[in-house]
């Protein structure tokens, strides 16, 4: 995300939100090589599994989704899924951050190919993911792989679950809203920024150093 993209349009395109000022200026979509039909899960189940009424009744549930085929990581005969032991934390933490990396990297760079920027433009990354906890968390490593500089920074969403798309958006709009804000503040010499707490909330001002009158401020609970 770069504050320096956060502006009107002469011509509002299809993602703009104007009553922010904010517009999304690339997409990017990669999904895993594999794909897996219930009859793929039911086998794979049983395979580990003794049959029982429980079993019987997710596969039942999985078979009436609707859903044909879900895309995946590995086939259902791969070894980490097929081992005498179930696999540890530290397999499975390894297996995500070389397969869940390498999407989130291809996705990536085919929304920067979109925007048409360079990475160097870009300031902050948010990310999220309900898979892994590892730390450092797998941004840094995306942030990595696509060349960002150290300056960059990361926003990592843990315990979102499956609402972490749309907490992602939320909070890298509160960013470059912030961010492009400060920017354009930061232009002023005149003023500096001061914080305080004050009946347990955090009250931030903005003071002109001239007249040392607050010009503005927000509360933070």
């Amino acid at each position: 995300m770069s504050p320096t993209r956060v502006r009107f349009a002469a011509q509002t395109p299809k993602h703009a939100f104007p009553e922010t000022n904010l517009q999304i200026v690339g997409l990017g979509v990669e999904y895993p090589p594999h794909l897996c039909s219930p009859r793929d899960l039911k086998k794979l189940a049983l395979r580990h599994h003794p049959k029982s009424a429980a079993l019987q009744k997710i596969l039942a549930i999985n078979e009436n989704t609707g859903i044909e085929k879900r895309s995946v990581v590995c086939h259902i005969d791969h070894p980490l899924i097929n081992q005498p032991a179930p696999p540890t934390i530290e397999e499975l933490s390894h297996f995500f951050l070389t397969e869940g990396v390498r999407l989130a990297v291809g996705a990536s760079r085919a929304a920067i190919h979109e925007w048409g920027g360079d990475v160097s433009e870009i300031t902050h990354v948010v990310a999220t993911t309900c898979t892994n906890s590892a730390n450092p968390g797998y941004d840094y490593y995306v942030a990595r792989e696509l060349g960002l500089g150290g300056s960059v920074e990361r926003t990592l969403l843990h315990g979102v679950g499956c609402a972490g798309g749309l907490a992602a958006l939320r909070t890298a709009a509160n960013l470059a809203l912030t961010a492009t804000f400060m920017q354009n503040a930061g232009e002023d010499l005149g003023r500096f920024v001061r914080a305080y707490q004050h009946n347990g909330a955090l009250r931030i001002g903005f003071v002109d150093s001239e007249s040392g009158a607050k010009s503005r401020g927000h509360s933070v609970q």
